[in-house]
């Protein structure tokens, strides 16, 4: 079997199962991808992954060998994990999870549906002032502009993380609604900085469907290289 110890490396150790999610990180390099990986690891390679660049190519070889190796934690080996037409991947029955992946990071995020309804997790770069002021414009409202403004962090990390967290509640909203929405559908209502906890109010178009709830709150966790924002619904909230 082709060795990947060049290409990918994982960050964290694994957490305890039951009420907690298992969630792994870890860096890759592209330079050292190849795409023999996907028949070595006997990981599937959907068509247009097979014709993109082969930067998409290391993301996705990333994101899904990571998601292999969380679900090992539940006892499942050689699971495809295939996606939907928006993209959405299909666990395996009995779980639910999330994937984010950016430059040279993935993480993944995997519980067991007794305990969870809904997973989304995020992890974004830092971006400069100047592209905050641009972002903010298009994802927040002028009100939520103003709660930001009165936070104490730095322009580019609150915007970059409220950027991220509306990612994170399609990604665990979306298998619920099953209907796409945009970033003005959340809207961002409180921010307990010493908790590093956000919660947003989902707007009455979504709320309306069967098992949407109307307000959400998602941790979230900055580092100087990224920051990283997850939202858990539990089973029965």
């Amino acid at each position: 079997m082709l060795g990947i110890e060049q290409f990918i490396r994982l960050q964290t150790p694994q957490p305890p199962l039951g009420e907690t999610p298992c969630c792994l990180a870890a860096d890759f390099d592209a330079a050292y991808f190849n795409p023999a990986f996907f028949d070595a690891y006997d990981i599937h390679c959907p068509d247009n992954i097979a014709r993109a660049a082969n930067k998409r190519q290391a993301e996705y070889f990333a994101g899904r060998w990571l998601a292999a190796k969380v679900m090992e934690n539940f006892g499942i080996r050689n699971f495809k994990l295939s996606a939907d037409t928006r993209g959405c991947p299909q666990w395996p029955e009995g779980l639910l999870g999330s994937l984010s992946h950016g430059d040279d990071h993935v993480q993944c995020c995997v519980g067991e549906r007794k305990h969870f309804r809904a997973i989304g997790i995020d992890v974004q770069a830092l971006i400069t002032e100047d592209a905050a002021r641009k972002l903010q414009m298009r994802i927040l409202s002028s009100a939520e502009r103003d709660l930001l403004a009165q936070s104490e962090l730095p322009l580019n990390t609150a915007v970059a993380m409220s950027f991220s967290a509306k990612e994170s509640i399609y990604k665990a909203i979306y298998p619920i609604v099953r209907r796409y929405f945009g970033y003005r559908s959340a809207e961002l209502i409180a921010i307990d900085e010493a908790q590093q906890s956000l919660r947003f109010r989902l707007d009455a178009e979504l709320t309306e469907l069967p098992g949407c709830p109307a307000e959400v709150s998602l941790s979230y966790h900055c580092q100087p290289e990224r920051l990283r924002t997850t939202l858990l619904l539990k089973t029965g909230s």
